[in-house]
């Protein structure tokens, strides 16, 4: 076996320092070796494969060979592209995330500079999916390649790390400097002495991680979110804090210095906060609660995410699937036990699971965070997404249909309908949105309809009042539908005002919040995303947008009423 395992790599006249050949190396070990004859291998890789050898002996040599190899580390250079892509794809393909890669370490091994300049991270089909950004396609987002990695020591110059996952990693006595973090995630990661300088973080991600001793220096990072973050001596400078949230973070020794407040989103925390030459924040743009996924953002949602910046508001991306928020499979649990008790209740099934319950402790602890969360926000909007579970509407499932494996963000967005109604907070549903809207009031689906899927339609309005009719008036729309499954009895308190071909495309609540459910898609109105954008925006309607600028104006007249009750009380 030894043997036929080494003649696997001397079949191979010129095994090279490049990526098929490791990659090649890294399958073979850890499909047809055990540990012992992997040891063998690799003493005898040391002698053909020296570099190849530098890094597995690191990554799982005893500490002693660890300290000797460093000592008789090759003169180092600065990586290449190549050198990189190289490394992440030999040995991070098999890391232990219970055994955390030294990537410093590596780098000595190879005989490379700990300080990295002008790489690349975002690495198609390796660090990030490929991106698809056609109309109707995923966005970019990323692989987990990345993640559970120790950067301590490490420094970042020009590098560029958008859509990239370093979520769980460590990051210590290093700097990033000019590097570009658009859409990354550091979320559960730990920094302790870090400093950022002159980057571009947009839409990144720090939920659940821990600061200590770090300095963001002129960088800019507008809709960053630190939700849930534990953040100790951070300091803010120089930079713009426009739509950064510091949802339930804690706080401590935090400074913002010289730096542009309003529209910070610091909700609580704001007294935890110490000011120097900064105002302290003042949120005059309204502020929609949208429901996200960060390490798969949905494709509606993302377009919805540009049309509320589009209309001067300020989007929170509320990750259901950030860990820590609820015990997901203990809510299962509550949830099937609860469904099964909905015989005996007259509310529907979805209203039925929210009540409150004591003998359901998840459900009442995220119906909590859910009460609070809404008193933050000024709009909410149900974006697109998987299936309902037909159970929830009292049917089973069809051939069509394939429905979430869980009820968490199902009670999620029951939860937000709730409260809606109870704070008086305006709210969109679209495409699932619309459904779970009309199932929480009682109503059903039909599981499966042709000819809606990614098609355009022209509607006209069926009702002379309300919402929808404010928007179209007489005037006929062209938009976008996406949906196989569609809106069956309407739900109690709901009002159709729109319908194509026997196909309900728009419901309204009758009284109370404003609530408006569309069984299409107007975010993809303004797509400028991809060519197939540009010219799908020449059939659409303008009135595609005006839902938004309704959406918009709703939750400003919201805030302002809020806004004057507060002046009223104090």
């Amino acid at each position: 076996m030894k043997i036929h395992f080494y003649n696997y790599f001397n079949k191979s006249s010129s095994f090279g320092f490049n990526s098929k050949s490791i990659q090649r190396i890294v399958s073979f070990i850890y499909t047809n070796t055990c540990f012992s004859i992997f040891k063998y291998t690799i003493k005898k890789l040391s002698i053909q494969f020296p570099k190849i050898y530098k890094i597995y002996s690191h990554y799982f040599a005893p500490p002693t060979n660890v300290e000797k190899a460093q000592n008789k580390a090759p003169s180092q250079r600065q990586a290449t592209q190549t050198d990189i892509e190289t490394l992440i794809e030999a040995v991070f393909s098999a890391k232990d995330k219970k055994k955390p890669i030294v990537f410093a370490k590596l780098l000595s091994y190879c005989g490379l500079s700990s300080d990295i300049h002008n790489i690349n991270f975002e690495i198609t089909s390796l660090t990030v999916h490929p991106p698809c950004l056609g109309t109707g396609k995923t966005p970019i987002h990323s692989l987990d390649t990345l993640n559970h990695i120790d950067f301590s020591g490490v420094n970042f110059n020009n590098c560029n790390f958008n859509h990239c996952d370093l979520s769980n990693s460590t990051f210590q006595n290093g700097h990033f400097k000019d590097c570009s973090f658009k859409s990354a995630l550091f979320e559960k990661s730990k920094m302790m002495n870090v400093h950022f300088e002159k980057c571009y973080i947009e839409h990144s991600s720090f939920s659940l991680s821990h600061l200590e001793n770090v300095l963001f220096n002129n960088v800019n990072m507008p809709y960053t979110c630190f939700h849930r973050a534990d953040m100790n001596h951070v300091q803010f400078l120089d930079l713009d804090l426009l739509g950064v949230s510091f949802l339930k973070s804690k706080i401590e020794n935090v400074k913002i210095v010289s730096c542009q407040t309003e529209n910070a989103l610091l909700f609580d925390n704001e007294n935890h906060v110490i000011f120097e030459d900064s105002a302290k924040p003042k949120v005059t743009k309204p502020v929609v609660l949208l429901l996200w996924e960060n390490k798969a953002p949905g494709l509606t949602a993302s377009k919805i995410v540009r049309s509320l910046i589009g209309e001067n508001t300020i989007p929170i991306k509320y990750d259901y699937k950030l860990e820590g928020i609820i015990n997901e499979e203990q809510l299962d649990v509550e949830a099937n036990k609860k469904s099964l008790s909905h015989e005996n209740s007259t509310l529907p099934i979805t209203q039925h699971l929210i009540a409150f319950d004591e003998s359901f402790p998840q459900i009442n602890s995220l119906r909590k965070q859910i009460k609070e969360l809404t008193s933050f926000v000024h709009g909410i909007c149900l974006p697109g997404g998987s299936d309902l579970k037909p159970e929830l509407y009292g049917q089973t499932a069809e051939e069509w249909t394939t429905p979430e494996t869980t009820y968490t963000r199902t009670i999620l967005e029951a939860s937000l309908i709730a409260e809606s109604n109870s704070q008086g907070v305006p709210l969109f549903g679209i495409c699932r949105g619309a459904q779970v809207g009309n199932v929480f009031y009682g109503g059903d689906i039909i599981q499966h309809v042709e000819g809606h899927k990614f098609k355009v339609q022209n509607y006209k309005i069926k009702q002379a009042e309300g919402i929808t009719h404010g928007i179209l008036k007489d005037s006929t729309l062209t938009a976008l539908s996406a949906h196989h499954q569609a809106i069956g009895k309407i739900g109690a308190g709901l009002k159709e005002t729109i319908r194509y071909k026997n196909v309900p495309k728009a419901l309204e609540k009758i009284s109370g919040a404003p609530q408006l459910f569309l069984q299409f898609h107007p975010e993809f109105q303004n797509d400028k995303t991809s060519i197939t954008g540009h010219l799908i925006n020449v059939i659409l309607s303008g009135k595609n947008q005006t839902f938004w600028q309704v959406l918009a104006d709703a939750a400003k007249t919201f805030q302002c009423k809020k806004l004057i009750n507060e002046s009223i009380r104090n």
